[in-house]
């Protein structure tokens, strides 16, 4: 079965005013998850800045969901980067290449 994937947007950074616009997103603070059947997950997490707003075609602060700032960033990456590196770290957990171990104690 292919991996899901899903935006999680946590927060995101505002401008009290912009010219006659009042609470004006410049940044968003976003992850991209993936998971597989199995349950392994992967995640990567960054920024991105958005355009200066339409004054014509403005959402206000209370009217915004996610799925109008993910269409807002998603645009402007590379999201087929973004899947893979996802799906190798999920890929990493099926098959793990490396580990973390504690060294043996000194008795």
């Amino acid at each position: 079965m292919a991996n899901t994937y899903t935006w999680d947007i946590p927060a995101v950074d505002c401008r009290p005013t912009e010219g006659d616009l009042s609470t004006v997103v410049y940044n968003v603070h976003w992850r991209y998850n993936g998971a597989d059947s199995s349950e392994n997950t992967g995640t990567v997490i960054g920024t991105q800045t958005v355009g200066a707003p339409d004054p014509d075609d403005f959402t206000p602060f209370a009217d915004l969901t996610k799925d109008i700032v993910v269409s807002w960033i998603e645009p402007e990456m590379d999201m087929v980067q973004l899947k893979a590196n996802v799906d190798a770290q999920i890929s990493e957990k099926e098959n793990p290449t490396t580990e973390t171990l504690p060294l043996p104690s000194e008795e």
